[in-house]
């Protein structure tokens, strides 16, 4: 037993006390875990100074006691450690973020960190995340989460996160406040961060209230329709589901109400920035302007397009945040802008995961290929190993009966 044990490394702090057990096995026999059960609390624990080169598995430049802006290498989880930490850290410095009021219980196994219940406070906002780290491979480690946070400020997460940039464009326009339970797979890099590319997942975005002004999209959708109020929108208490799927972020169709117009929106964004939304707009047809309404008549054929009471427009949304195409694609007298959107979101995510499922193929097929050559080659080499020491058999017979023969007649 453990009753206390104090100590520091680097800036970081920490006190434990537990059990702990088979620490001889584990000093002096190799291949021996050490196991136990912790408790353990920190005032303040720096996650930068323990990061190692992925290659070398050495401690990097900017693991020391000074800490570096940002993380800049792998933390290991050891091989031959089977521990349970019951952990509470008042402060946590990770990467550029400060975390607060950390708690949570630590699995360590065979280079596998399993979290349960861990939670903290960042950036005004609460996350709690059950999930696991894997290093068994330290070049390419692996991660699986599950994420729920609340209270998070849009322009704080934006600011913050990579991922939220990369994933979530359409953000940096938004002020507000949102949450999220979402579950997300993928590969962290060297850097500790994770490579969006290798990113899958899906959950819900918890929209408390936004405001999205001076969106170069809504600017253009407004535009385009006529319609002034779809220029800055409000939104309160949305939900919205959404999935990843290699890094490329699938929003499934959702509704909003402007005053007498209603909308629904869906669609996906790549890593590249790349819009790929649609959007269906239900609106009285007298707020419309002409040039809209005569490219209505042409897109449903009916004359007398004012006369009506309402009309759907089927809207495309590509090019990227910065510099976004719009185009009128639809047009129709009812209202089933939900039915529209949902059918064309389908379909990109069917191709979505469609094209992720060929690249898993090919990369298999590459794998097995490459395999399938090794173990051609490793076969050829012991075909030739066995024909050489037949070979070698035979020339040893030939030289012995040659010997046998000079022998016999007094060579």
């Amino acid at each position: 037993n453990i009753q206390s044990l104090n100590g520091t490394a680097g800036s970081s702090d920490f006190a434990a006390n537990g059990v702990i057990s088979n620490y001889l096995g584990y000093l002096f026999t190799p291949g021996q875990a050490l196991k136990g059960t912790m408790n353990v609390t920190s005032h303040n624990f720096n996650v930068n100074e323990f990061m190692v080169d992925p290659v070398s598995e050495k401690p990097t430049a900017g693991a020391v006691q000074k800490a570096p802006a940002k993380a800049d290498g792998v933390v290991p989880i050891p091989k031959f450690f089977d521990l349970v930490l019951n952990s509470k850290v008042d402060n946590v410095i990770y990467d550029n973020l400060k975390l607060t009021n950390a708690s949570g219980t630590v699995a360590v196994k065979n280079e596998v960190a399993s979290l349960n219940n861990l939670t903290f406070n960042t950036l005004g906002a609460t996350f709690g995340t059950t999930g696991s780290y894997n290093t068994q491979d330290l070049a390419h480690p692996k991660f699986d989460l599950g994420l729920n946070i609340k209270n998070l400020d849009f322009q704080n997460a934006f600011k913050a996160f990579n991922t939220v940039k990369a994933l979530v464009p359409l953000a940096s326009t938004v002020q507000g406040v949102f949450g999220t339970n979402f579950s997300v797979s993928g590969e962290m890099g060297q850097d500790m961060l994770p490579k969006l590319s290798t990113l899958s997942g899906k959950g819900l975005f918890d929209i408390v209230k936004a405001s999205v002004l001076q969106s170069p999209v809504l600017s253009q959708i407004s535009s385009l329709t006529t319609l002034p109020e779809l220029k800055n929108l409000q939104v309160l208490n949305k939900i919205v589901n959404a999935q990843l799927v290699n890094g490329n972020l699938v929003v499934q169709p959702f509704d909003l109400t402007i005053g007498d117009v209603k909308m629904t929106l869906g669609g996906t964004n790549s890593l590249q920035g790349i819009l790929s939304y649609v959007a269906a707009i239900n609106a009285p047809t007298g707020k419309l302007g002409n040039a809209v309404s005569n490219k209505l008549t042409q897109l449903t054929g009916v004359q007398n397009i004012q006369g009506t009471d309402r009309v759907t427009l089927g809207l495309n949304i590509g090019g990227n945040i910065t510099s976004p195409v719009v185009k009128l694609t639809s047009g129709s007298l009812k209202d089933q802008g939900k039915a529209i959107v949902t059918n064309v979101v389908k379909t990109k995510l069917t191709s979505t995961l469609l094209d992720l499922a060929n690249k898993n193929r090919a990369k298999n097929d590459s794998t097995q290929k490459a395999t399938a050559i090794t173990q051609q080659n490793a076969q050829q080499q012991l075909d030739l190993e066995i024909q050489k020491r037949k070979l070698e058999a035979q020339e040893k017979a030939r030289q012995a009966i040659g010997k046998g023969l000079n022998s016999l007649f007094g060579g």
